[in-house]
C-alpha cells in the first residue's frame, strides 16, 4: 500500500514539474550540405539535365570543347588577353559562351547591396576583345523584363552595372534594355553566339526557383543548337600549371640534372683525401701539389705571373732603351725569336689557360722567351 502511493505521488510531482518548464523552438540556417555546398549551379546543371541537355564541369580552359557545346563561363576564369583571344575565335567557329560578369563564387554575398563592391577591381580580357565595356546602369529596377522565345519573362539582376555593346557585333536578340545600357543580352557572332550576363546570382541554387529564373536560364541555353554544356569553375590555367600537365618528363629530366649539376659543383673546404702518413715530403712535391690545386681552381694565371714578371722585369734591365710598353717587348721578342706575334702577346698577357694544350703551349713559350734574354 504504501508502495502504491509512493510510486503515485512520484508520478505526480514528474507532471507538475513538466507543466513549469518553458519550450521555444529555433530554425538556424545552416547553408547547403554536399555537393550544393561547393557547387552554386549544381540546381542549373539538374535543371537543364531534365531537358536533354548533358551537363559537364571544368577548373578551367586549357582545353577548349567542341563548337557543339555551350560555355558556362565566369570572369576570373580568363586571366589574360590570350587566353579572351582563343575563346573569340572558339565563338566565331561556332560555340556558344555565356560569360558571367558577377555573382558566380560561392563565397558571393546573398546580398544585392554588396555583390558589385568589387567588380571595377575585376579585368575582363574577354569584354575589351569584343569591344563590350561595363557602364552603369540606367534603371534602379532589378526586376528585369525578358523577351526570348516569344516569351515575356522576368529575372532579377542585382548591381548598378551593364554592359555596352558596340555596333559593330550587330544587334543583339535578346536584351533586357538597349544595345548601348543592358544587364543582360546575346548576340550571335560570326558562327556562334555570346550572352553577357551581368550578374549571376538568380542562377544560384539559392535563387533559381524565384520568378522566372529557371526558365530564362533554360531558353539562353536553348539560344544554341548545342546539347552539350560546360560549368568552367576557379581561375584559369596559369603558364605553369600548363608546363607541369604537359611537359612533366622535361621538367622532371631537367630537375634531375640541375640537382646533379648543383651536386658536381657544390663548394667545400677542398677535396676530400687521405690521411697523411706523417712523413717529410720534398719540396717538388710542395710546388706539385700547389700547382694542382691553383689549376683545379681555374687559378692558372696565379701559375704564369712568376714568369711573366722576371721576364719584364729582366728585359727592362738589360734593354732600358728600347722602352718598358708591351708592344716593344713584342716587337723586340718578335725579331729576336722564331715565335709567332700572336704567341709572343699570348705568353705576355698573363691571362688564365683555357685548357692544358694552352697552359703547355704558354710555359713553352715562356721558356723561350727566357733563354732568348
Amino acid at each position: 500500500m504504501i508502495r502504491a502511493r509512493f510510486a503515485i505521488g512520484a508520478i505526480l510531482t514528474c507532471a507538475l514539474l513538466a507543466g513549469c518548464g518553458k519550450y521555444e523552438e529555433r530554425s538556424y540556417e545552416i547553408g547547403y550540405q554536399g555537393e550544393a555546398r561547393i557547387n552554386p549551379f549544381l540546381a542549373a546543371s539538374r535543371l537543364i539535365g531534365r531537358f536533354g541537355h548533358t551537363a559537364d564541369r571544368s577548373s578551367g580552359i586549357s582545353r577548349l570543347p567542341g563548337s557543339d557545346t555551350t560555355i558556362i563561363l565566369p570572369a576570373d576564369s580568363v586571366p589574360s588577353f590570350g587566353s579572351a583571344k582563343r575563346l573569340r575565335h572558339w565563338v566565331e567557329g561556332g560555340g556558344h559562351l555565356i560569360y558571367l560578369v558577377s555573382g558566380y563564387s560561392r563565397r558571393d554575398p546573398v546580398s544585392p547591396s554588396a555583390i558589385w563592391d568589387a567588380l571595377d577591381e575585376q579585368e575582363h580580357p574577354l569584354l575589351d576583345e569584343f569591344g563590350i565595356e561595363i557602364v552603369a546602369a540606367d534603371d534602379e529596377n532589378l526586376e528585369t523584363e525578358l523577351r526570348i522565345h516569344s516569351q515575356d519573362l522576368t529575372v532579377d539582376l542585382p548591381g548598378d552595372d551593364a554592359v555596352d555593346v558596340p555596333a559593330s557585333l550587330g544587334e543583339p536578340d535578346v536584351a533586357s534594355g538597349s544595345a548601348e545600357n543592358s544587364r543582360l543580352l546575346s548576340l550571335p557572332i560570326a558562327k556562334g553566339r555570346l550572352t553577357v550576363i551581368s550578374n549571376a546570382t538568380p542562377f544560384r541554387n539559392r535563387n533559381i526557383e524565384n520568378h522566372d529564373h529557371a526558365r530564362v536560364f533554360l531558353e539562353l541555353v536553348d539560344l544554341h543548337s548545342a546539347r552539350d554544356v560546360l560549368f568552367i569553375y576557379g581561375k584559369g590555367t596559369t603558364f605553369m600549371k600548363m608546363l607541369f600537365h604537359y611537359a612533366w618528363m622535361p621538367l622532371l629530366g631537367l630537375a634531375a640534372l640541375t640537382t646533379l649539376w648543383i651536386w658536381k659543383n657544390l663548394p667545400r673546404f677542398g677535396p676530400v683525401v687521405p690521411m697523411l702518413d706523417g712523413s717529410s715530403r720534398q719540396f717538388t712535391e710542395h710546388i706539385e701539389t700547389s700547382g694542382r690545386f691553383l689549376w683545379r681552381h681555374k687559378a692558372s694565371a696565379a701559375l704564369l705571373a712568376p714568369l711573366t714578371t722576371h721576364i719584364q722585369r729582366t728585359f727592362q734591365k738589360k734593354y732600358p732603351h728600347v722602352g718598358g710598353s708591351a708592344e716593344a717587348q713584342i716587337d723586340y721578342f718578335t725579331e729576336h725569336t722564331e715565335l709567332p706575334r700572336e704567341e709572343i702577346s699570348e705568353a705576355l698577357a698573363g691571362l688564365p689557360a683555357r685548357d692544358p694544350a694552352s697552359m703547355t703551349r704558354i710555359v713553352r713559350n715562356l721558356k723561350l722567351l727566357v733563354e732568348s734574354l
